[in-house]
């Protein structure tokens, strides 16, 4: 509230703010008695570990930090990029854009929602020099891989629970990916005992996170509320967009709705409390059962807007840089609605996969996985709030763009290639 006020304290250290306003730090530490529990706790870790890092950080600086953060996350997946054989143009591009879309969320800066595709990146960075180089080939890579990306999942599905499938999906690719030959020798057992052991090492590291840095700090009652829970946001996102069923049904994007439509299934639940979630779930399954057709007429607006709301309102971003999005993205705004959006990510990631596992190209499956991403949050956007919100859905928004510089990426190749051919023909003697 201070800093709300007087902004120009941003540029103070924390600490000094605090010994100021309660004598020291131990005593404000003290002073906080009111039990709270905390979902997405990965930036609560993350902040945590800067500050005691650099203590004398102020508001601001910590801000920046962050922020720095993300762009190397943005780096990495570049440096994957330029390592897979991606032309200096078309890294410069992406990075280009990681930037603008970071640039696009200032109310931000503090928050977990920059961290949502540039994690994603950071992900598929790692996995994909994983599968380049091989860092599996040997025992200590085997283990010591399998608990970093156990490690890094954790952290990104408590930055974000529902990106629990995204991380869940990409390192199951990998795994299969350890039990397939690739011209080894090795025997199907061997193959199956080297895949268990990365799966174990990927778990104990998942779990050693979940449990060591925040499941074990919870009350026991608590513990249901450190991740986002399903049933808030999948029945009051009935609601959006606005409809005639959702307006019938009192269900709107507002937290107060959900106690309001939980009382209708157990009038003892409280907010967020021991079974709030259970009770959503079943009032969104009564709905299925009572009011089928005006469900599927409520999804099918859902995913039809999903996406292609994104598309309208990324190409009419302001200035320089807002025409040259609109016209990268000029292409694929001729699919007509959500649903072709999908089915594009959805053939772009299995014949990825198909070029993959074929040909043995590390750059088809860092792809791979960066569709499965966008076709998981395509879905989760599409359920949840379909109408495009930066900080909700940018990971889409990268995705799209990326798509489209790979598409022009593939255009330029093309007329090279062309080129090429042309002048070899008129310089060859008849």
């Amino acid at each position: 509230m201070d800093l709300a006020a007087r902004m120009e304290l941003r540029h103070v250290p924390l600490r000094t703010l605090i010994a100021e306003k309660t004598g020291s730090v131990d005593a404000y530490c003290r002073g906080v008695n009111e039990p709270f529990v905390n979902n997405e706790n990965s930036l609560m870790l993350l902040e945590t570990a800067i500050l005691r890092t650099m203590p004398g950080l102020s508001l601001a600086q910590l801000g920046q930090v962050l922020h720095w953060i993300r762009i190397a996350c943005v780096v990495s997946f570049v440096l994957l990029l330029v390592d897979l054989g991606g032309s200096l143009a078309l890294g410069f591009a992406t990075l280009l854009c990681g930037l603008m879309l970071l640039q696009a969320m200032p109310d931000h800066v503090y928050s977990n929602y920059p961290f949502l595709f540039t994690l994603v990146l950071l992900d598929v960075a790692v996995l994909g020099f994983a599968i380049k180089y091989r860092w599996t080939d040997r025992p200590a890579g085997l283990v010591w891989f399998g608990a970093v990306a156990g490690v890094l999942s954790a952290f990104i599905a408590n930055m974000r629970t529902s990106y629990l499938p995204i991380v869940g999906v990409c390192f199951a690719a990998v795994l299969l990916d350890e039990l397939r030959a690739r011209g080894r020798t090795m025997p199907l057992g061997r193959r199956a005992l080297r895949g268990l052991t990365l799966a174990g090492c990927f778990l104990v590291a998942y779990g050693a996170f979940q449990t060591g840095l925040i499941t074990r700090y919870l009350p026991a009652d608590g513990r249901a509320r450190a991740a986002h829970p399903l049933g808030h946001p999948l029945v009051l996102a009935l609601g959006i967009p606005e409809n005639a069923f959702s307006r019938e049904q009192g269900i709107r994007w507002a937290d107060e709705a959900g106690p309001q439509l939980a009382a209708r299934v157990d009038p003892s639940v409280t907010f967020m409390g021991p079974g709030y979630n259970t009770a959503l779930l079943g009032y969104y399954r009564s709905l299925w059962r009572t009011h089928p057709r005006e469900m599927v007429a409520v999804y099918t607006l859902k995913f039809s807007l999903a996406g292609s709301d994104m598309l309208r309102v990324l190409r009419r971003s302001p200035g320089l840089a807002g025409r040259a999005v609109s016209v990268l993205l000029a292409p694929v705004a001729l699919l007509p609605n959500g649903f072709w959006l999908l089915g594009l990510y959805v053939a772009v990631g299995c014949g990825a996969f198909a070029l993959y596992y074929r040909r043995d190209l590390p750059a088809a499956f860092a792809l791979a996985l960066l569709s499965v991403a966008a076709c998981l949050v395509h879905v989760e956007s599409a359920i949840i709030f379909s109408i495009f919100v930066k900080q909700y859905h940018n990971y889409a928004a990268f995705y799209v763009l990326f798509l489209s510089l790979l598409g022009a990426q593939a255009l330029a190749n093309a007329g090279w290639r062309l080129a090429s051919r042309g002048r070899t023909a008129a310089a060859s003697p008849e």
